[in-house]
């Protein structure tokens, strides 16, 4: 809409996902980058053709802000996960950005964290899937969901959506107790056998994590 009323505007689109193969519109943003002097795309990608998951190559507010000459006289429009457009925001707030220039829409709605007090840092053991693997044992330096532990501990867990919809994110918990977002896409038969979306599931006490084959 902008591109079409204002003409003139300097646009930045930052797309962050986990490969090409996942951006949607991809070639079709590609075509209005050159029609359009004044936009610049930029896509960010996590994960690349026969690697792991790299966290150093996931956007946040930081990456965001490092891009632009004068980020306080920018407009921000940020649509994503609710955890991304949560610590975008934050790093915005603390770069001095007047909240009236930031605009937002998300995935999901707030985590439950903000609203139990069972929620702290927990100890968190990550079973491989198989024999030849290692175990990984690590106590959370904050909360957050057992993917984004994983992710920050070398632990590979597959992930599409984050947010609950998807099932890529889906393991095993062993032994523990987690909370995790409504509404989500497990089923009630994956649930009673111990399964969780680790991209919702916050730990609310000690627990092991069986990985799944990749």
């Amino acid at each position: 809409d902008l591109l079409g009323k204002t003409p003139m505007a300097q646009i930045q689109l930052i797309y962050a996902c986990r490969n090409q193969e996942q951006a949607i519109f991809y070639r079709q943003l590609q075509r209005l980058e050159k029609e359009h002097p004044g936009l610049s795309v930029r896509f960010q990608f996590t994960r690349r053709e026969g690697d792991g998951h790299d966290p150093y190559r996931r956007l946040n507010g930081e990456k965001i802000l490092s891009r632009l000459s004068d980020p306080s006289s920018a407009l921000f429009y940020i649509c994503g996960p609710y955890g991304l457009v949560s610590k975008c925001t934050e790093a915005f707030h603390s770069a001095g950005i007047s909240e009236s220039r930031i605009h937002i829409e998300t995935f999901s709605s707030p985590p439950a964290r903000l609203i139990s007090d069972e929620l702290k840092p927990r100890s968190i053991t990550f079973l491989p899937s198989t024999v030849l693997g290692n175990t990984v044992r690590v106590r959370q330096k904050q909360v957050e969901t057992l993917l984004e532990t994983a992710r920050r501990n070398g632990v590979n867990i597959p992930q599409k959506c984050t947010v609950g919809n998807c099932q890529t994110c889906k393991i095993k918990i062993k032994s523990g107790m987690v909370l995790m977002d409504e509404p989500n896409s497990l089923s009630i038969d994956d649930a009673k056998n111990g399964y969780v979306l680790g991209c919702i599931a916050y730990p609310t006490e000690s627990v092991v994590v069986k990985l799944p084959t990749t």
